[in-house]
């Protein structure tokens, strides 16, 4: 299918396209002129590992060092990276969304972990965003301060002493910035949707307009259904008549119409053995001028006797 036969058809079946079209434009107008904007500003944090525990001796110069809590359960992995991955469950969380939203964040917010710098501490980056680029800042503001609460919060639970915690540390921040990818990804969605709905109708039309010829096609007359009967003599090539009637063995006509119970003529026989328009009486020895066949001519002083064959 080339560029021509789909304009042919779309110009077809204009009234199904004209109203798919503007609900588009319509759709893209709206989309483009009185959706609002969206503005994003990031925080990247990096968890700072806590000291590590006093020693010994440091105990005998402090002995209240050593009624303070310094086992933190975080600092013992391996892959420290489990505190940034906690940090982000929690953020995360139903709960912590719908507080922040009742404070005034903006629910499209996103905390994920991140790896910058080269850095091998763990690093986590605060998106806030907003409609205008003064509540992308709040929600940032809002979002960054639950964050070092529920970091506290986590390793508090575990009885840590605020000494031997991780503390976030900002290292990074951007200005908010507007989000165009946000009103494009809505055009390109009502473009698609309307592109999709322009061929589901477009397709049905067609089949409809298929079917319809179909059921045209099939109910014309045909030379079999016309209730007229097909020519029962054929003619043969010259345009003479052939027989309509087979010729019995030894040259006699045979009938192969009904003649009349009251000795009238039927069909075009006479009643006193003659058929098909032939004398069987006095011809029946005559085989060869029976297969001329020629109209039997009966005048009227004859039309009550035999009937006189011509041109024989």
């Amino acid at each position: 299918m080339d560029l021509l036969s789909i304009e042919r058809i779309l110009r077809k079946h204009k009234i199904l396209v004209i109203p798919v079209v503007v609900l588009t434009f319509l759709g893209v107008v709206y989309f483009a002129a009185f959706s609002k904007p969206l503005y994003e500003t990031t925080v990247d944090y990096v968890f700072v590992p806590p000291p590590a525990p006093p020693t010994a001796e440091q105990i005998a110069l402090n002995p209240n060092l050593a009624n303070i809590n310094s086992s933190n359960v975080f600092s013992r992995f391996d892959d420290q990276s489990i505190i940034a991955d906690s940090i982000v469950s929690r953020m995360s969380s139903a709960s912590t969304q719908q507080a922040l939203v009742n404070q005034g964040a903006d629910s499209r917010f996103t905390v994920e972990p991140i790896s910058l710098y080269g850095s091998p501490e763990p690093m986590v980056e605060v998106t806030g965003t907003g409609a205008t680029a003064a509540e992308a800042l709040k929600t940032s503001s809002l979002v960054s301060a639950a964050l070092e609460r529920s970091l506290s919060s986590l390793q508090r639970a575990q009885g840590t002493n605020s000494t031997y915690m991780f503390t976030a540390l900002q290292v990074a921040s951007s200005p908010p910035v507007i989000k165009v990818s946000s009103k494009l990804r809505s055009i390109v969605a009502v473009l698609g949707v309307g592109v999709v709905l322009l061929f589901v109708l477009v397709s049905l039309g067609d089949a409809i307009d298929r079917k319809r010829a179909e059921v045209r096609d099939g109910s014309e007359p045909t030379a079999a259904g016309n209730g007229h009967a097909p020519p029962a003599h054929p003619v043969a090539t010259g345009g003479a008549a052939t027989p309509a009637h087979p010729v019995a063995t030894g040259g006699a006509a045979t009938a192969a119409h009904p003649v009349a119970s009251n000795g009238a003529p039927t069909n075009g026989a006479a009643t006193n053995g003659a058929t098909n328009g032939a004398d069987v009486n006095g011809l029946a020895g005559r085989p060869s001028e029976l297969h001329l066949w020629t109209p039997v001519v009966r005048s009227p002083a004859s039309a009550k006797g035999n009937p006189r064959p011509v041109g024989l």
